[in-house]
Order: C-alpha cells, then sequence, then structure tokens
C-alpha cells in the first residue's frame, strides 16, 4: 500500500522535520518481523487515503509532537494505524469529522475543506475495509485502517 512511499512524502511535507523523531516512525521496539500481507485494490487511491491520514496528523499537531505510522497483520487484514500526540478532537465531535464539510471547532480556523476523512472511509470502504478515529483532546488521535489482506494462494 506504500507506507514507505507515504513515509517519503509526509517527510516533505512544511513542518515534517519540526515534530519529534523527523515527523514520522515507527514504535521503537515493535519492529515487524516479517512484511505485511499484500492487500488487493487500487494503489493510488489507497496511497491518496494514507497520505491524507499523515497530512493530518502534521496539520493538526505542533512542533515536538510525535507522529506514528504502524502496521501489522491481524488475521486476515492489513491493520494500518496513524497516530499523533497532537491537539485531539472532542469526544463529542468525533462522528462529525467523518461527515462531509464538517470539521471540529478545534479547527475551524485551520486551513482545510472537510473532505479529507469522508474520502479516507470512502476509499478504505470501496476496498472493503473499515476506518476508524480515537482522540484524547489535548493528547491527540489514532486513525485505524482495516484492510482486507490477500491471502497465499487467493
Amino acid at each position: 500500500m506504500g507506507t514507505a512511499r507515504a513515509r517519503r512524502r509526509a517527510r516533505r511535507l512544511p513542518g515534517a522535520a519540526d515534530r519529534r523523531d523527523g515527523a514520522v516512525a515507527t514504535p521503537r521496539g515493535r519492529r515487524a518481523r516479517r512484511p505485511l500481507p499484500p492487500v488487493t485494490g487500487d494503489s493510488d487511491l489507497l496511497f491518496l487515503a494514507l497520505s491524507n491520514l499523515v497530512t493530518n496528523a502534521l496539520k493538526y499537531s505542533s512542533i515536538g509532537d510525535a507522529i506514528e505510522i504502524r502496521g501489522r497483520a491481524d488475521q486476515d487484514a492489513v491493520v494500518l494505524e496513524v497516530a499523533d500526540s497532537g491537539r485531539g478532537i472532542p469526544a463529542d465531535e468525533i462522528e462529525l469529522v467523518w461527515e462531509e464539510l464538517e470539521r471540529s471547532r478545534e479547527v475551524r480556523g485551520t486551513e482545510g475543506s472537510g473532505l479529507g476523512l469522508p474520502m479516507v472511509r470512502a476509499i478504505i470502504t470501496r476496498h472493503g475495509g473499515t476506518a476508524s478515529l480515537e482522540s484524547w483532546l489535548g493528547e491527540g488521535t489514532t486513525v485505524t485502517v482495516r484492510l482486507p489482506a490477500r491471502l497465499h494462494g487467493a
């Protein structure tokens, strides 16, 4: 799905160099022992979804905040998480951010259209997956994408 490609792109985005661990990091001590299983789908759309999540993490975090892309295999799926230690989203607005043109009141002064997360969810859903979000105001946000893995021999 291009996590390495997304990581390289993220490092070139404005403000990326000011984030802890060079903007995008993998968690220390939790290295993958083997490559993630492949995912079938439109690689450009999947890259667009992942890239949007990384861009959001950069946009809604501050200098010194951490951003991580984490991946793991879970039974017949690939699970990717984009996590940040940024400003977070109020609990009563978490479902709202998945709606087109809606944005959290916390970021209405920040450039954006309110189309990114709905687009991410649409792309992931069209690939047979799910997208969810957990957030803690003032502590950060984690977006989790779960996509069906292409199993050996399938």
